[in-house]
């Protein structure tokens, strides 16, 4: 009796659950964004990358604690990385978006034509900014250059993540280990093994 019963009531769940979803005829999706919606999102992405520019600017400042006489190479060097990045984000604006209802996204075209000009315009920037890298580098003592070396290369980074990122060198330097593995001062070279 009490099978019958279990039995019975999960045919009754089954029941109930399969009436209650929805039906794979209805249209699920959700809504597509709206124009607006789409402008707001791009323009926080392009001030998004913009702050995270200054943020390692800030960061790398407090790492290298430049001297007296570096802080004017530091400041002409921090002043150009800022400008590109403002630079930068004004042109990510003006990436193409699909218009209010549209169902595609921009075409093929498009997107290339907007992914060269980005391209060009950080290969001026770093054009524009590598005297200043070069000689703020060539003011540095040997752990500042490390440090440079290691921390510096934030700017080139896209947004979300994409480009080189230090705290992976570990895996460059053929460490078994994934990150932070140059952390680890280097020890002394093994000993022979004994024969």
């Amino acid at each position: 009796m009490r099978n019958k019963l279990l039995m019975g009531g999960a045919a009754a769940l089954l029941c109930v659950g399969l009436f209650a979803m929805p039906s794979y005829a209805e249209d699920t999706k959700p809504p597509r964004p709206t124009a607006a919606e789409m402008q707001k999102f791009a323009k926080d992405r392009c001030a998004e990358q913009a702050a995270r520019v200054a943020g390692g600017l800030a960061y790398l400042e407090a790492r290298l604690k430049p001297s007296a006489a570096q802080l004017p190479l530091w400041n002409k060097w921090r002043d150009a990385t800022l400008a590109n990045a403002k630079t930068a984000e004004q042109a990510c604006l003006e990436r193409p978006l699909p218009a209010s209802g549209k169902d595609g996204a921009p075409t093929i075209v498009e997107r290339r034509a907007f992914m060269q000009k980005m391209l060009t315009l950080k290969l001026d920037s770093m054009k524009a900014s590598q005297p200043a890298l070069e000689a703020l580098y060539q003011s540095l003592d040997a752990d500042q250059k490390e440090i440079l070396n290691r921390f510096g290369d934030f700017e080139m980074r896209s947004p979300f993540g994409r480009g080189p990122r230090a705290e992976h060198s570990g895996v460059l330097k053929g460490s078994s280990r994934m990150m932070m593995d140059d952390e680890a001062p280097d020890g002394p070279d093994a000993p022979p093994p004994a024969e």
